[in-house]
């Protein structure tokens, strides 16, 4: 028997094995990437100019950090101000 759970953005799926529950991430929300079996990871963020944070997004169901894409504009950091002129994906 399997039962479905939903948390804060995450479908669970949870099954007795051995008289014993697991839970297993089956897909993630918007903003976030499956980063093992069992949970979700919010894509970076950055600060804009104005001082804001903004996270990147990504499709529903994404499973790495790679497809976290950030929109353009102009953000800050210790290093300086730049601008992204057309959405960008994470890289390493």
């Amino acid at each position: 028997m399997k039962f479905l759970l939903f948390i804060t953005g995450i479908l669970f799926v949870v099954s007795p094995v051995f008289g014993v529950s697991q839970c297993r991430v089956y897909t993630c929300n918007s903003g976030y990437y499956k980063n093992s079996l069992i949970s979700c990871k919010s894509c970076p963020s950055l600060t804009t100019s104005s001082g804001a944070i903004k996270y990147g997004t990504t499709n529903v169901g994404a499973t790495s950090i790679t497809e976290c894409t950030m929109s353009g504009g102009t953000f800050k950091d210790a290093t300086g101000t730049y601008e992204f002129t057309s959405p960008c994906k994470y890289s390493y």
